[in-house]
C-alpha cells in the first residue's frame, strides 16, 4: 500500500506531500515540499527519493529581482543530478514569453510557431521537430531516426502501427494484446496490465508520480510495455525533453511550471500565467494546457457544493447532474470565471462552509407581491385607459410615452435584481469580502421558480421587465421595440439577443398572478 498525505497553505497551494508505504521504506522517501511567492511563483522546491536521500533542493529565481513570471535560472544545492540537473544556468525567452533555451537541461533552443507551440527543439540529447495542423494538434514528431505519427489516437512509428486507443487503455499491435491501465481520480496511468500466459492479470508497467507529476525511481523500472506508449501523468505523452505535451503548452513535472504561458491567461489574472494547476495538483488537473475549466455542482438554494475540473467552458450543474442554462453565454462565462477565480482551489468543506453561493432563487409569489406592492393593478389601469384612447383617437403618443416611463421607472428592476443578489450573503461579491471582480458588478445569478436558465442581474431585471409589461397588456414586439429604441437611447447600443431573450422568457412567465 502507498499513499500520500498532503499539507496546504491558507490559500490552498500545496505545501508538502508526505509518502507512506507498507514495505519498510525509510520515512521521508518520495516527499516534495514546496515555497511560494505572491504570485503563486515557487521559490523553493525540496525533493527526496528512495530512502529519504535527498535528491532536490531547488532555487527558484525570477527576473527583474523577483518582480517577473518568467523563470531565470533554477540552483540546485543538493549536487545530485537524479531529479533536476544541476545547472543553474540562466533561462531563455523569446518576446511572447516561451521558453527559448534551458542549458540545464541541454536545451539550446526552441523555435515556436504562430500558435506558440514548439516547432523545434535542439538539445544535447538530439533534436526534435514537430508538425501541427491548423488548430494546433500535432499530427507529427521527428526525434534523429525516428518519426511518429498521430492519428487520432492511432500512433506510427517510422511507418508501422503501434498501437490503438480503447477506453481503459489500448491495443498493442507489436505484440498483439490488450493492454488495460488503471488511472487514478487525475488521470494518472499507475499500473497497466494484460492477460498473461495463464489466464490472470500480468503487471507489465507500474508508474507513481510526485504531487508535481515527477516519476518515482527506485522500485518501478521495469517495463514491458510497448515502448512507443509514453502517456502517464495526466494521461498525457512524455517527451524525449523529459515534458510533458498537453496539447496547448509542454509542462515540466521537475520544476512544476509550464514553459511557456497559458494562451488564456487574460481570464485567470489572479494566477501567473507558468503556475500548474492552481499550485494544487491533488485537486486539479490542465486538460490542455490553458485555463482550468469546471463544472461547477450548486444545490437548489444556489450554493456551491463542488467545483470538478474539466475541459471546456464553465458548466453549471445541479447536485442530480442536471445542467443549468445561461442567458447569455459568452458574459456569463466572465461571471463564472470570477467565481473560480475567488473559490476554484477551495476544498468541497470550504466552499460549502463559506456558503459561497453561484445563484438566489426568486420565487412566483415574491415576484406576485413585488408587483402588487409595486401597485400593478393601478398601473394596469392607467395603461389599458391610455391605449383605449390611442385606439379610439388614433393619437398613441401618450400611452407610448407612459410605456417608456414605466421602462426607465417603475418597470427598471435591474437594481433590484442586483441588491437581491448581493444581500443574500454572497460570498465570493467584494460587498461580501469575497475577492472576485465580477463584471456585472453583483457577482450572482437569480433563477426564477420553475426555470431551468440562470439570469446575470441585468437579464433578471428584463425577465421582470417582460413580465411586467405582460400584465397590463403591452404587446411583446411592442415592448421589444421600445426596449432596443431606449438602449440606444441611453448610449448603451442596442439591446443584444441576450436581452431580448430575457424579456420574452419573462413575458411569457406563467407562474405570477397579482391582485386586480
Amino acid at each position: 500500500m502507498r499513499r500520500y498525505s498532503y499539507e496546504y497553505d491558507g490559500v490552498n497551494r500545496l505545501k508538502a506531500g508526505n509518502y507512506w508505504d507498507n514495505s519498510g521504506t525509510a520515512a521521508g522517501s518520495y516527499a516534495e515540499r514546496l515555497n511560494y511567492d505572491l504570485n503563486g511563483n515557487i521559490t523553493g522546491l525540496r525533493r527526496t527519493g528512495l530512502g529519504a536521500g535527498l535528491m532536490d533542493e531547488l532555487g527558484y529565481s525570477y527576473e527583474n529581482g523577483g518582480n517577473s513570471n518568467r523563470l531565470m535560472r533554477v540552483s540546485d544545492a543538493s549536487g545530485n543530478a537524479a531529479g533536476y540537473p544541476v545547472g543553474g544556468n540562466v533561462i531563455g525567452y523569446d518576446v511572447n514569453g516561451n521558453m527559448v533555451s534551458h542549458l540545464d537541461k541541454g536545451i539550446s533552443n526552441i523555435v515556436y510557431n504562430y500558435l506558440n507551440l514548439p516547432s523545434s527543439i535542439n538539445a544535447s540529447i538530439g533534436n526534435t521537430d514537430y508538425v501541427y495542423r491548423a488548430d494546433g494538434v500535432k499530427l507529427k514528431k521527428v526525434f534523429g531516426a525516428k518519426t511518429t505519427d498521430y492519428l487520432d489516437g492511432f500512433q506510427y512509428e517510422n511507418g508501422v502501427l503501434q498501437f490503438v486507443p480503447t477506453a481503459e487503455g489500448y491495443f498493442d499491435v507489436i505484440k498483439n494484446r490488450y493492454i488495460y491501465n488503471y488511472t487514478d481520480h487525475l488521470g494518472n496511468v499507475r499500473l497497466s496490465y494484460t492477460k498473461g500466459a495463464s489466464g490472470g492479470a500480468e503487471i507489465i508497467e507500474e508508474n507513481n508520480y510526485y504531487p508535481f507529476g515527477l516519476k518515482h525511481e527506485g522500485y518501478n523500472n521495469a517495463s514491458l510495455a510497448n515502448t512507443a506508449y509514453q502517456y502517464k501523468y495526466n494521461g498525457k505523452e512524455l517527451q524525449e525533453t523529459g515534458m510533458y505535451d498537453y496539447g496547448a503548452r509542454m509542462y515540466m513535472p521537475d520544476l512544476g511550471r509550464w514553459g511557456v504561458i497559458d494562451p488564456l491567461t487574460e481570464s485567470s489574472r489572479r494566477w501567473s500565467p507558468y503556475t500548474y494547476a492552481y499550485n494544487n495538483p491533488i485537486r486539479f488537473i490542465d486538460p490542455d494546457g490553458r485555463s482550468n475549466q469546471d463544472i461547477i455542482k450548486v444545490n437548489s438554494q444556489g450554493y456551491v457544493q463542488e467545483i470538478i475540473p474539466q475541459a471546456g467552458p464553465h458548466v453549471v450543474q445541479d447536485m442530480e447532474g442536471n445542467q443549468l442554462n445561461l442567458n447569455d453565454p459568452a458574459f456569463d462565462q466572465k461571471q463564472l470565471q470570477a467565481l473560480v477565480d475567488y473559490a476554484g482551489t477551495m476544498s468541497d468543506f470550504d466552499l460549502q462552509d463559506n456558503e459561497v453561493r453561484l445563484f438566489t432563487p426568486y420565487s412566483s409569489k415574491e415576484m406576485s407581491d413585488s408587483f402588487n406592492n409595486l401597485g400593478i393593478g393601478d398601473i394596469n389601469n392607467t395603461a389599458r385607459s391610455l391605449q383605449a384612447f390611442g385606439e379610439q383617437s388614433l393619437i398613441m403618443t401618450p400611452w407610448m410615452l407612459y410605456m417608456g416611463w414605466l421602462g426607465h421607472g417603475d418597470f427598471d428592476f435591474a437594481g433590484e435584481m442586483s441588491a437581491l443578489v448581493q444581500k443574500t450573503d454572497n460570498a465570493y461579491n467584494p460587498i461580501q469580502g469575497g475577492g472576485a471582480t465580477p463584471p456585472d458588478g453583483a457577482g450572482g445569478f437569480v433563477r426564477f421558480e420553475g426555470t431551468n436558465t440562470l439570469y446575470n442581474v441585468y437579464d433578471a431585471g428584463n425577465f421582470k421587465t417582460g413580465k411586467a409589461f405582460q400584465l397590463i397588456g403591452a404587446p411583446l414586439d411592442v415592448l421589444k421595440n421600445g426596449a432596443n429604441v431606449s438602449s440606444k437611447a441611453t448610449l448603451n447600443g442596442p439591446d443584444s439577443k441576450a436581452d431580448q431573450q430575457a424579456i420574452t422568457n419573462g413575458y411569457n412567465y406563467n407562474r405570477v398572478k397579482w391582485k386586480k
